[in-house]
């Protein structure tokens, strides 16, 4: 196909240089096509610039780039070759699935182009946000990279008019990958020399040929490590070796009271039915990796301890099997390893779970695109078990299963305006992903630190595409079930601090009288938070969904119903009853696009919906209505009174 454009290339007769080894320039790296296509990349967060470098084994064209979905159409590309003494490289939008024309703002640079050893290499770098139309923004979430090249080099034509034309060859190899182009640390400490190492993994597990299982295995922590306290600055996962495709994810956890029996391969089994009620109930979260995660290094002034005098002695993996095609032969001994120092940090790192009880209250209606379901941790929780000065958040996983498309960590906290008056005020979300993939999942860090105070409240909100699909999808723990998890790393760590939330019902109601054929509302209506998984999704896969319905349960089970709120540390067994806070300030991101544009502070601004009952003040529109109610009111009270004592007074005066 021919593209005609006036001349845009770049011709660097100035850059040689000889990449011997791009590691030593670039800290994070990864195979985008074994032996053929190497994808490095660094990045500022000061200047909100990202540099990248490929290197592929053609000596024809090399097209990389970004997309919203991993398709091409409408991604944002680069295409660049080396011919001679000649370097070409354009920044392109894909339309559609043909040749991406030339972007006529140019927002990819080129710093370095050549060929070597039948490898071409191109180092380019852009913003991270160009405020251009035809370009992606890069942000602290999944990416989708497309990448493609081709063996023939393009052709170059010089027209009458000045103009080039360039013609391109359809690529002989293309993909998609999904990861976090900013989620590691720009600057990453170095691992000093006098680390040391241990891994807790699976023992030759022979995976079952069913699509889902849950396999646990307990250990016994060396004493070397339980005796004086030790502190873990990087974890990295171990898969065995051909097994990628069915290690799904990995989480382990710590605990006392095992048994000798319980440990090792003979009392390994499936995490539910198939092991001790001791190695089911291993529950303080230690570590989790997902499917496409990588290393993770933490910051060079915070460690993860373990050890010590009140450590757990105990290690539990638990590792979630994906096996859709019922493979049987498969033996597995994946773990993770675990990277330690002797001496303390500043600070002590813990995790923070937030989100939905995986229980049967989660209802994910069919054939919707954008359905969401919340995970809340209130501010009674945070005010149980935060120090006084909070605690900061530096990196975060996000969890659910092949339906969730964006995930959203709400930042909430209560402002107290004048006496008597307050509002809630949404911050700056923890950390989003609107780009979710199923197939990458990590701890990564986040832009900044944030710091989450006593009071505050945290709200999960994940969203599922269930286009594809014409029944109902439950909460479970099968991949094609779904979750609703965030693991937040943070500092300074408390004793335990997970915060999960379970729907109450208690508006179900009224969803059944509005919503539900009078045939089907007997069986409704005896379904509660408790009922049985086939009761819940016999009942279920009655409705015909309707949007009208999907809003209506959304609403009435999540944003106006009661929450049922896990808080732990688990020695204080509380269960907190609480409602979503109804925000008066809504988050107003500040993009760098729109440096012009200035909030008001929350108590200045007119509320966008009426807060909680009794803890905010009422919008200027509410207090016009109450004004008009009162005001009615009184004139009704007037005609009553002159009805009443008319012939009185008309006798007296009248007469």
């Amino acid at each position: 196909m021919q593209i005609k454009e006036f001349c845009l290339f770049f011709f660097l007769p100035l850059i040689v240089s000889c990449i011997k080894d791009l590691t030593s320039i670039y800290p994070f790296n990864v195979a985008l096509d074994q032996d053929n296509y190497w994808l490095y990349w660094n990045f500022s967060k000061t200047s909100e610039v990202i540099k990248f470098a490929v290197k592929v084994q053609t000596t024809g064209w090399i097209g990389f780039g970004l997309s919203s979905n991993g398709q091409m159409p409408g991604s944002d590309v680069v295409i660049g070759w080396v011919d001679g003494s000649s370097k070409y490289f354009h920044d392109r939008y894909a339309y559609g699935r043909y040749t991406p024309p030339i972007d006529p703002i140019q927002n990819w640079f080129l710093t370095n182009a050549e060929v070597e050893d039948g490898y071409t290499v191109l180092e380019f770098y852009r913003n991270f946000i160009t405020c251009d139309d035809c370009d992606l923004d890069i942000l602290y979430e999944t990416a989708h990279v497309v990448y493609s090249w081709s063996n023939k080099k393009p052709t170059v034509t010089k027209e009458a008019d000045g103009s080039i034309t360039y013609t391109i060859s359809k690529h002989n190899n293309q993909g998609t990958r999904s990861f976090n182009l900013l989620g590691a640390l720009p600057n990453p400490p170095r691992i000093p020399d006098n680390t040391q190492s241990f891994t807790v993994s699976a023992s030759q597990v022979d995976v079952p040929s069913v699509t889902t299982t849950y396999w646990c295995e307990a250990m016994k922590l060396s004493p070397a490590l339980t005796y004086n306290m030790k502190y873990i600055i990087k974890f990295s996962p171990h898969i065995t070796p051909g097994n990628e495709p069915f290690v799904h994810h990995i989480v382990i956890y710590l605990c006392d009271g095992l048994y000798e029996s319980d440990l090792g391969a003979e009392g390994s089994g499936e995490c539910y039915g198939g092991v001790s009620d001791r190695v089911a109930d291993c529950a303080i979260p230690f570590a989790v990796w997902g499917v496409g995660g990588s290393d993770f290094t933490f910051p060079s002034n915070i460690a993860y301890p373990i050890g010590g005098a009140k450590s757990p002695h105990y290690a539990v993996i638990q590792l979630h099997y994906n096996n859709p095609d019922h493979i049987s032969g498969i033996v597995d001994s994946s773990g993770i390893e675990f990277t330690y120092i002797d001496t303390p940090r500043e600070y002590n790192a813990g995790v923070m779970t937030v989100g939905h009880i995986n229980d049967n209250t989660m209802v994910i209606p069919p054939n919707t695109v954008d359905y969401s379901v919340t995970g809340l941790c209130p501010s009674e929780c945070t005010r149980n078990f935060l120090p006084p000065n909070g605690v900061k958040v530096f990196a975060n996983m996000f969890h659910t299963h092949t339906a969730g498309s964006k995930l959203i960590i709400h930042h909430i906290r209560q402002l107290e305006c004048s006496p008597g008056i307050s509002r809630y005020e949404e911050l700056s979300p923890i950390d989003k992903n609107y780009h979710y993939d199923f197939n990458f999942q990590q701890f990564n860090h986040l832009k900044k630190e944030i710091t989450v105070l006593p009071g505050d409240s945290l709200m999960l909100e994940c969203y599922y595409n269930t286009s594809n699909r014409n029944k109902i999808t439950m909460g479970g723990i099968s991949s094609t079930d779904e979750m609703c998890v965030a693991a937040l790393l943070y500092y300074p760590r408390v004793e335990r601090a997970d915060c999960e939330s379970t729907p109450t019902f208690d508006q179900f109601k009224i969803f059944v009288e509005q919503h539900v054929p009078s045939e089907y509302r007997n069986l409704f209506g005896s379904l509660s938070a408790n009922s049985s998984r086939e009761k819940m999704e016999t009942a279920m896969n009655l409705l015909d969904w309707t949007p009208e319905q999907k809003e209506s349960y959304r609403k009435l089970i999540y944003k106006n119903g009661k929450q049922s709120t896990r808080c732990l540390p688990p020695e204080t067994g509380k269960t907190i009853i609480s409602t979503v806070p109804q925000v008066c300030c809504s988050y107003t991101s500040l993009q760098s696009c729109n440096n012009e544009e200035q909030v008001l502070p929350c108590c200045k601004r007119e509320c966008v919906q009426e807060v909680s009952r009794g803890s905010a003040g009422a919008s200027s529109s509410d207090i016009q209505i109450i004004i008009l109610i009162m005001l009615t009111a009184i004139t009704l009270f007037l005609l009553v009174l002159v009805t009443i004592f008319w012939p009185q007074i008309s006798h007296r005066y009248l007469t």
